[in-house]
């Protein structure tokens, strides 16, 4: 590469990493030195109390439980997610046309064009306990044993957040897999069929290793995005009852300025608590991306 081709480089990246430093890295940093004060975000010098914080952090049993909520979302939704996912881009590249193929693809991803927070709105009608859709349905066919309050109690809510996040995000997943299938050159299909393997077969022996490297970056962005769900926890339960559907970003919040009346500010804990949440998510991303580290398969 010659040195101008490198000055031109340097300049094109220079807005990007400006951007990144300022919005995140700096920020980033930040927060740590927040995260050892008792800022409410009213004071211009909050005292230094060290470790405080994380102290409190570790023994409180409404951050443990947050944090058991966003890894149940990640492990439960993200297992359903990527399961139906490879599904429906194994039935779509085998068995559609392609205009149907579109149609369909275009359906699935529609949720993600909605505001989550709206999603969440009208699927927290359609679970109410008293009025909703699913306990009206039940009672009408008489299952009032079933008629539950769904986001009453930490094991439905969850689940429900669950279904609500599968339904909402499986989508793009599926778009992003579909997109790695079609750059597979269709002379590997023919191959393998001129061999005598059927469709299951060459699904996962061709297409799967050959799409390895876009499923590791899909589950990668699926774990940064479950463990950092908020809006529609947030429109669905606000994290209760009793603090039992929290997950991380809603606590954060919640430690933050507090709900409806109830007015915390305890922004030196809240951003204790985000930095604990970063700390686990990058963890989880890094060991996930070196577990998944295999030989990428070119073509």
């Amino acid at each position: 590469m010659q040195k101008g081709n490198k000055g031109f480089i340097i300049i094109y990246l220079l807005p990007a990493f400006i951007l990144y430093a300022v919005f995140f890295v700096y920020p980033a940093f930040d927060a740590l030195r927040i995260s050892l004060t008792d800022w409410t975000g009213f004071t211009r010098a909050p005292n230094f109390i060290g470790l405080s914080n994380f102290i409190q952090m570790s023994k409180d049993q409404s951050f443990h439980m947050s944090v058991s909520n966003s890894l149940i979302f990640m492990l439960v939704s993200g297992v359903a997610v990527f399961t139906i996912a490879l599904f429906m881009a194994f039935i779509l590249s085998n068995s559609m046309s392609e205009g149907k193929r579109k149609i369909f693809l275009n359906l699935f991803y529609f949720p993600n064009m909605i505001s989550a927070a709206a999603i969440a709105v009208i699927w927290a009608f359609i679970f109410d306990g008293n009025f909703g859709i699913i306990n009206n349905f039940l009672r009408a066919v008489g299952l009032n044993q079933w008629a539950i309050a769904w986001l009453g109690q930490r094991t439905s809510g969850m689940g429900v957040i669950s279904f609500i996040g599968l339904w909402t995000f499986m989508g793009f997943y599926l778009i992003l897999i579909h997109a790695g299938i079609s750059k597979i050159p269709d002379s590997f299909f023919e191959a393998a069929r001129v061999e005598g393997a059927g469709r299951i077969r060459i699904f996962f022996n061709i297409t799967l290793p050959m799409i390895w490297d876009v499923l590791v970056i899909a589950i990668s962005l699926w774990i940064i995005n479950s463990l950092k769900l908020f809006e529609m926890v947030w429109s669905l339960t606000r994290g209760g009852p009793a603090n039992q559907t929290h997950v991380m970003g809603t606590y954060v919040y919640q430690n933050a300025f507090g709900f409806l009346e109830i007015q915390t500010f305890q922004l030196g804990y809240a951003t204790a608590c985000a930095v604990g949440m970063l700390i686990l998510l990058m963890t989880i991303v890094v060991a996930f991306r070196r577990f998944a580290r295999r030989e990428v398969y070119e073509y």
